[in-house]
């Protein structure tokens, strides 16, 4: 679901005032109308801004979800926003129909809102607390279905003008966190949300992931653009059915997984699962990288190894880590955040072009190690080391048929250089062909990662992106520069720039 960026629309001025208004009104709530519902394993609320050209596709998805529909154990909770001006904005519960028919909604209707502007956060907060009071869970899944404008903004309406900012979802969220909080008898800062899954294009960056880390456990969405229709609801809602004790880091390797099922014939795919909880030393190691990289005297050729066409962070750093060259201060800090991060680099480099994606088969990397693989779901695992090869790479040749493997490497870190072994994530191949799609999950603890899945035709699109680079690119370009520098003044209001790495921030000079 993506917007074009250069057409922006006007941002919502967030008054704090309203939201705190609104939570003590809410925690008046009695006790009684709280309990109206049992505590079930699983609430998922899914805040769907229809009020756009996406409209049709939210009568698609309602259909998916009423595939399935509530159960005694999973509650699930639509506030839809409708295009049409004489369909008030809907809460509804979402009931099962085996037979949905397209345009046609047959779900509970819960509340009629009238109108609303779903680009207000108050109005986010709003239906996070209430689904919260109403529909008490173990568990909670908080879904935004809209377009997507990377950390610039989501839930774009047409009616008003108004969409969300991400800090803007962060403060609404933390309003929901202390009606969580007051439900579970604990502090608000020990209390999140299980999973914020973004149905929306271009929201899995490290900067929203830095943004959402302390509201949240899991983030799921898409590095680029999602296909219009979006996620199909009833792949990952039915397994939460069948087994609604999945745990928030199985959902959303099951969204992960059952998204790359359903676009497996699409040419161009990516789609991810991040940690939270990890994203803070994950940060952190990218500020003390950064700060090495400002102080080298082959700052300028650091810098410009970044490149234009991609602002995929794995590749980003890839090409840093070459151009780093004598430098080993910075080469070594590079290669350690690289292998903390756990992803598969199968990219060969190219000195004209920057990064390119290799052969499905062939393995190659900036260092040695041994790979690890099966030919065939059920064969043993076999090994193969990764031999030196021109451009200062290691390649390792997998036999055609091969559907899972995984990489493994001795690495030094630390000041006294000790000698740890690093795994990455275990790769499948969920598409066979010139084209393959390849699911990772199975990261190391030291990545945010946990699940991830990608065509290898979606060049730089791997895991998760930085923005950031992208506003530095069009900055540079003359019929972008506008929509350059308005991306890089929005990136200044995100507490990635300011509290997360000011180190990379200044290396760019922002």
């Amino acid at each position: 679901m993506h917007l074009n960026p250069i057409q922006k629309l006007s941002q919502v001025t967030f008054k704090v005032y309203l939201l705190a208004f609104f939570f003590l009104a809410s925690a008046s709530f009695s006790t009684a109308q709280a309990q109206q519902n049992p505590v079930r394993e699983w609430t998922v609320l899914v805040y769907m801004n229809a009020d756009n050209d996406l409209y049709r596709f939210g009568f698609l998805n309602m259909s998916q979800m009423e595939q399935v529909g509530s159960t005694e154990q999973v509650n699930i909770l639509v506030q839809m926003d409708h295009e049409e001006k004489s369909i008030p904005t809907t809460r509804y519960y979402v009931t099962k129909n085996p037979k949905p028919t397209q345009g046609k909604i047959t779900s509970q209707v819960l509340e009629t809102l009238g109108e609303t502007n779903m680009g207000d956060p108050k109005t986010l907060a709003e239906f996070v607390s209430w689904g919260i009071q109403k529909y008490p869970a173990r568990h909670y899944a908080v879904i935004i279905w809209n377009h997507g404008n990377g950390w610039q903004g989501v839930s774009y309406d047409d009616n008003p003008k108004a969409n969300l900012t991400l800090p803007n979802v962060r403060t609404a969220l933390q309003m929901g966190q202390g009606l969580l909080a007051k439900q579970r008898g604990r502090n608000a800062q020990a209390v999140k949300f299980d999973i914020i899954n973004f149905d929306a294009c271009l929201m899995s960056t490290l900067e929203v992931a830095y943004e959402l880390k302390d509201v949240g456990q899991y983030l799921v969405g898409s590095q680029f653009n999602e296909p219009g229709s979006g996620e199909d609801y009833s792949k990952f809602l039915a397994p939460l059915i069948a087994a609604p004790q999945k745990s928030a880091r199985e959902l959303a390797e099951v969204m992960v997984y059952q998204y790359a099922l359903t676009y497996q014939n699409d040419s161009s795919i990516n789609y991810a699962a991040v940690d939270l909880n990890r994203v803070q030393n994950f940060t952190g190691m990218l500020n003390e990288s950064s700060k090495l990289m400002a102080a080298s005297p082959l700052k300028g050729a650091l810098r410009e190894s970044f490149g234009s066409d991609s602002f995929d962070l794995i590749t980003a750093f890839t090409r840093a880590q070459v151009a780093s060259g004598q430098d080993q201060n910075v080469q070594k800090s590079l290669d350690q955040f690289i292998a903390a991060y756990g992803y598969p680099q199968d990219f060969q480099q190219n000195l004209a072009r920057g990064a390119k994606l290799a052969g499905p088969k062939v393995i190659t990397r900036t260092f040695p190690g041994t790979v690890y693989f099966k030919a065939s779901p059920q064969a043993a695992m076999s090994s193969v080391e990764l031999k030196p090869s021109k451009n200062n790479l290691y390649v390792a040749e997998l036999p055609a048929q091969t559907v899972q493997y995984t990489v493994q490497r001795n690495i030094k870190v630390g000041l006294r250089g000790e000698t740890r072994t690093m795994k990455e994530s275990t790769s499948s191949f969920l598409r066979q062909g010139n084209n393959p799609i390849v699911f990772h999950n199975a990261f190391p603890e030291t990545s945010p990662l946990i699940a991830d899945a990608y065509s290898f035709s979606t060049k730089g699109a791997h895991g998760m992106t930085l923005y950031s680079l992208a506003g530095l690119s069009a900055s540079k370009s003359p019929q972008n520069r506008t929509l350059g520098r308005s991306i890089l003044t929005d990136y200044k209001q995100l507490q990635f720039a300011s509290q997360g790495a000011p180190a990379w921030t200044a290396f760019f000079g922002l």
